[in-house]
C-alpha cells in the first residue's frame, strides 16, 4: 500500500459517486482503512455486477485506461492486478465489460487470461 495508490482508489469514489456505497463498505470492514488492491477490486466486481453499461462506467474504465497508459509503476500495478484480474472470465463467454475496455487494459486481460 502506497500513499499513490490510496489517493488513487480513494479519489475514483469522489469522482464516480457511485462507487460510494462500495467505498463506504469497505471501510467498514477494514477499521476505517484503505486497502487499495482490496478496494480496486471491489470496484471491479460492482461495475460488472449487472448487464451491462452505462455512462458512469464508460468513464470510469476509460479513466483506468488513462491511468493505466500513464503510469506503469504502482498505480499501473494495481489496475493490473487488482481491477483487471477481477474482470469476469468464463473460458468460452465473452463479458460485455470486456468490450468496453480500452487497448492497453485488454491487451492486458488477453495476456492474463491467455485469450
Amino acid at each position: 500500500m502506497s500513499a499513490l495508490t490510496t489517493a488513487f482508489t480513494c479519489g475514483l469514489a469522489f469522482r464516480f459517486r457511485e462507487l460510494v456505497p462500495v467505498f463506504t463498505e469497505h471501510l467498514t470492514d477494514n477499521g476505517g482503512r484503505v486497502l487499495p488492491h482490496l478496494l480496486i477490486a471491489d470496484y471491479a466486481k460492482f461495475v460488472t455486477a449487472d448487464d451491462g453499461i452505462s455512462k458512469w462506467k464508460a468513464e470510469l474504465l476509460a479513466c483506468l485506461e488513462e491511468a493505466f497508459v500513464r503510469d506503469s509503476g504502482e498505480v499501473g500495478e494495481l489496475i493490473s492486478v487488482s481491477f483487471i484480474e477481477n474482470l469476469p472470465f468464463a473460458k468460452g463467454q465473452h463479458h460485455w465489460s470486456i468490450d468496453h475496455l480500452g487497448l492497453r487494459m485488454r491487451e492486458q486481460y488477453s495476456v492474463i487470461f491467455r485469450v
